[in-house]
């Protein structure tokens, strides 16, 4: 799904078949929390429950025929398990381990998502704010058949700004990966404003801005742009300071920051034997790029918002939870307050037919950042509905990915992230526009959430809970089950407007929300 990257997109398979090459899967699982003392009896049933989940991923990984993969499970409250089974390089031997990172592809678009949330929360940056009051470029960016309508970051975010990965795309994002120094870098205006150098007229679409969709990596990069320039940081440094080292995760857009070369998965293609794709280091760290002169602000796509995140699968859980929200309108984020959670999942297109461009039935919802869909496992317990999913998948390099939620309406809420580095005959389409290995592995993780989850005792989703009201002035106290349980006041947008307070504090008239990171205790009229 990164175009540069992409042999082929969904609708087609990339690669010839070739004879099945035998080799051992090694299988590990990892827990991220102690588990407590259990009786015997309920070991023995833990321990061959695990080994037949063991089993049945080895069994999708012989049977598509893959070079490696990490998948990795959890509970919204629960321990994040990791199965992994075949090699992350080839060449050296070297087994899956939960601990491999891998170049996960479009999944970096959610992650990106991620970042520009924390700055909207923090009240830096708007959803509909037009991206040329917030760039310092030296020519606009203007859709050529709309300049009347501004572009803004919630249609970059939602794949409806009208621009496309046109054929200028390529050139351009091959001269700012092999740029010399920062200072050469093309800028993004270069590729993007009519009468610029690397300007192709198939950057954009016909139709309005905010009106029809079609998935373009671009959108990404030039939102990538508009975040440095708010910021005044490079991409990738803002990120790992903002999102990856307040999660504790090993996880960044630049390779150097990762915590151990060796670690890193060589992604693959099938191309008459084995051929490494992307990441092949051998055990040694890459020298650092010469970004010497380069601005901020002219050029993010240079750290590949749109799909050079490296993470490892578990890790990829860790991510996902700052977009989940709960069924009591609550969430497990560790960045955001629920109002900013629900901001980021809630839909912005859907298809009806004729605004866009579905992707062969995989896209038909996308909120800001997140891909929308239907649970597609049909095994208990979800044969009542279907349920719903936010998150994002990948494909590059021969790499096959995903990161979601799922919440199904008898109360099953899970997450699940995986990772494949290489498929010896190649991907099939399968059904839902999802590939062949994809639809089997959904099966793979509802069997293993049907086990889960009534283990958990899972509980029918509700929706939202609707917070206490209370009505005051600014310097009023409030009462003493609000003003003690350190709440921080949001606005409707999901901004955070004043630090916790005892009493309401001097805020314009209207409604706020108090909200910790357990979701909104109380919602507040403040009157003068």
């Amino acid at each position: 799904m990164e175009a540069l990257t992409l042999a082929s997109p969904r609708l087609a398979s990339f690669m010839k078949r070739w004879t099945f090459m035998k080799r051992p899967m090694f299988m590990e699982r990892s827990s991220g929390r102690t588990v407590g003392m259990l009786c015997a009896a309920a070991m023995a049933f833990a321990g061959l429950r695990a080994v037949a989940q063991e089993n049945s991923f080895e069994a999708w990984g012989q049977t598509h025929g893959l070079m490696g993969y990490s998948v990795a499970v959890a509970l919204e409250d629960g321990a994040t398990q990791t199965y992994v089974g075949g090699w992350r390089d080839w060449e050296r031997q070297l087994p899956m381990e939960p601990s491999t990172v891998f170049r996960v592809a479009s999944i970096s678009k959610a992650v990106t998502a991620t970042g520009f949330f924390t700055l909207w929360s923090q009240g830096m940056i708007g959803l509909d704010d037009d991206i040329n009051d917030l760039l310092n470029l030296d020519h606009p960016i203007i859709h050529p058949n709309h300049p009347n309508i501004p572009i803004t970051p919630r249609m970059l975010l939602s794949h409806t700004s009208g621009l496309r990965d046109g054929s200028g795309y390529n050139a351009w994002l091959q001269a700012t990966y092999n740029s010399p120094n920062g200072a050469a870098l093309p800028s993004v205006d270069d590729l993007l404003s009519e009468g610029q150098t690397m300007y192709t007229s198939d950057m954009w679409g016909a139709q309005s801005p905010g009106s029809y969709f079609v998935y373009a990596n671009i959108n990404f990069g030039l939102l990538a742009t508009v975040m440095e320039a708010v910021t005044g940081d490079r991409f990738d440094l803002w990120m790992k300071d903002q999102t990856f080292t307040p999660l504790n995760v090993n996880a960044s857009f630049n390779v150097l920051d990762l915590d151990d070369i060796n670690q890193v998965a060589v992604l693959y293609r099938n191309i008459g034997g084995w051929t490494p794709q992307a990441d092949q280091y051998e055990g040694q760290t890459p020298p650092a790029p010469n970004l010497d002169g380069y601005i901020p602000g002219t050029n993010g796509a240079r750290f590949a918002p749109q799909g050079g995140l490296r993470a490892s699968a578990a890790d990829l859980i860790t991510l996902a939870k700052q977009w989940t929200l709960l069924g009591n309108g609550s969430t497990t984020s560790t960045l955001f307050p629920a109002p900013v959670v629900e901001q980021f999942r809630e839909a912005q297109w859907s298809f009806n037919g004729s605004n866009g461009s579905n992707y062969g039935g995989l896209f038909d919802m996308w909120s800001c950042g997140l891909h929308l869909d239907e649970w597609p496992a049909e095994s208990l317990p979800f044969s009542e509905s279907p349920g719903a999913m936010w998150g994002h998948p990948g494909e590059a390099y021969g790499l096959i990915s995903g990161a979601y939620h799922v919440a199904t309406d008898e109360g099953c809420r899970f997450h699940f992230s995986y990772l494949i580095n290489g498929l010896e005959n190649g991907t099939t389409l399968g059904s839902d526009g999802w590939y062949t290995v994809e639809n089997d592995l959904h099966q793979l993780v509802a069997q293993w959430a049907a086990t889960a989850c009534t283990t958990a005792e899972a509980t029918p989703l509700e929706g939202p809970s609707r917070p206490m009201v209370f009505h005051g002035h600014p310097g009023q106290p409030l009462p003493d089950y609000l003003a003690s349980c350190g709440a921080g006041w949001v606005d409707l947008t999901g901004r955070n407007v004043h630090e916790p307070t005892p009493w309401i504090p001097s805020l314009p008239s209207g409604r706020y929300l108090l909200t910790t990171p357990q979701g909104v205790v109380a919602e507040v009229m403040v009157s003068h």
